[in-house]
């Protein structure tokens, strides 16, 4: 079963009692000289401190457009009762109490993608906007946020692609804005989609105790985040030295954090491991094992499948037309490892060429001593799609068990998420923030 990946979204005027009339200095502060202005109010109930909230939605007409908006204007609302084909956009403002009116967001539809079936919905509710927005070309986008108007932040997103002519190719992630954290759920291995299938996104768990999907059509990961993904990244990475901090995707072998793919959790001696995409062509993965150094000194291991290791899986998609892949399926799957003391092994389908490794010893924000390895691609053989880490800590020479960002069954992946770039919110609404290393934070978006 496919939807769009959004909530139900309608005009503003739909969902809440109109608001009190604007006064004239707010009228002016909104409107200034655009003499196409045309405005509607919605109530969106109270703040902290029992501040009344306004949200107001100005109309232009083509004279008023933006700018950088095309010549003949921004495409008109198709939801709207005579509405002109095209017009001068809309902005949204909040009007927080008696303060002066803020805009958050500005909107010209120009289509956003060839297609040209670009739109623009909010909703309105207590405290909150919902903003669907849609556009495209054969491969077709829906982004969905929660903006939380006092204080204002972008709350969680919702974004799905699809492509247009090919069943299967739906891909969808939630990003929880406040701990910047993200899931990801696509089709999974060993389906074959027909032509027969729906287009489109993927139905996203619901509820508060949703788990992720298992199979057989769609399955669900834990994406890497990529948190200097914007235009403050100055592509220079993280210097040597450098301990992750919870910008990191965190795997754990207690069984709270990550799938458990294999063995039992374990209370005493937990493996803490966290992973971030440093760049394009890059990871970093922390390590902190407390049996690793036992272990690895009594030898016990016949080989290195024996001793606490990393697993790096990546996948490249295939023919999305057809659906042709090796087996039919979607994506093909490349896997190595990557021993404690950096020597990578080839695994299955392994690129010709590994990656090359280098690490380090830190210390994190806990004090633990752990080690940081940087896993770096070169050419043509980075990763193009999904990303999956799994480590292996071993108990007498034997793999005792596995954690992972992605599901694995019979040692190939279900899905691989996508990593997750996180750059700031486009109209410059807040987000959260997180520690990027052990010491500094990250601060994502400045308002």
């Amino acid at each position: 079963m496919f939807r769009w990946l959004a909530f139900a979204a309608v005009t503003v005027l739909a969902t809440r009692a109109l608001a009190a009339d604007l006064t004239p200095d707010q009228q002016s502060a909104i409107c200034g000289a655009r003499k196409t202005c045309k405005t509607t109010t919605a109530d969106a109930g109270q703040g902290p401190g029992n501040v009344k909230l306004t949200i107001v939605d100005a109309h232009f007409d083509v004279a008023d457009k933006p700018e950088e908006a095309p010549e003949e204007g921004c495409l008109g609302d198709p939801e709207a009762t005579d509405a002109p084909e095209r017009d001068g956009g809309r902005e949204i403002w909040l009007i927080a109490g008696s303060a002066a009116p803020k805009r958050i967001l500005a909107l010209c539809n120009d289509g956003y993608g060839s297609a040209g079936m670009g739109e623009d919905m909010i909703e309105v509710t207590p405290n909150m906007i919902t903003w669907d927005q849609s556009g495209g070309s054969a491969w077709r986008w829906v982004t969905t946020k929660q903006i939380r108007l006092a204080p204002l932040a972008v709350v969680k997103e919702f974004d799905c692609s699809f492509n247009n002519t090919a069943p299967g190719t739906g891909v969808a992630t939630e990003i929880d804005r406040t701990t910047l954290q993200a899931r990801s759920v696509g089709s999974a291995s060993g389906h074959k989609f027909s032509d027969d299938d729906e287009i489109g996104c993927p139905d996203w768990p619901d509820g508060p105790d949703a788990t992720l999907p298992t199979g057989p059509i769609y399955a669900g990961g834990y994406a890497v985040p990529m948190p200097k993904a914007g235009p403050d990244d100055d592509g220079l990475g993280y210097p040597e030295g450098t301990a992750l901090g919870d910008c990191a995707r965190e795997l754990t072998t207690d069984g709270l954090h990550g799938f458990l793919v294999h063995g039992k959790p374990v209370d005493a001696g937990a493996a803490i491991v966290r992973v971030t995409k440093e760049s394009e062509a890059s990871l970093l993965i922390q390590v902190f094992d407390p049996t690793a150094a036992a272990e690895l000194k009594s030898g016990k291991a016949k080989s290195w499948v024996g001793q606490p290791h990393l697993e790096i899986w990546v996948s490249e998609m295939a023919n999305p037309e057809d659906n042709d892949g090796p087996n039919g399926e979607t994506y093909v799957f490349r896997q190595f490892a990557i021993g404690l003391d950096g020597t990578t092994y080839p695994g299955v389908n392994a690129f010709a060429t590994l990656p090359t490794v280098t690490h380090w010893a830190a210390r994190d924000e806990a004090g633990r001593d752990v080690t940081v390895y940087r896993v770096k691609w070169e050419g043509d053989d980075r990763p193009s799609f999904g990303i999956g880490v799994v480590y292996s800590q071993a108990k007498d020479g034997k793999q005792a068990r596995m954690v992972s960002n992605a599901q694995i069954n019979k040692n190939k992946p279900l899905y691989l998420p996508d990593a997750w770039a996180n750059a700031p919110e486009d109209q410059g609404i807040p987000s959260g923030s997180c520690a990027l290393t052990a010491e500094k934070r990250l601060d994502v978006v400045k308002n």
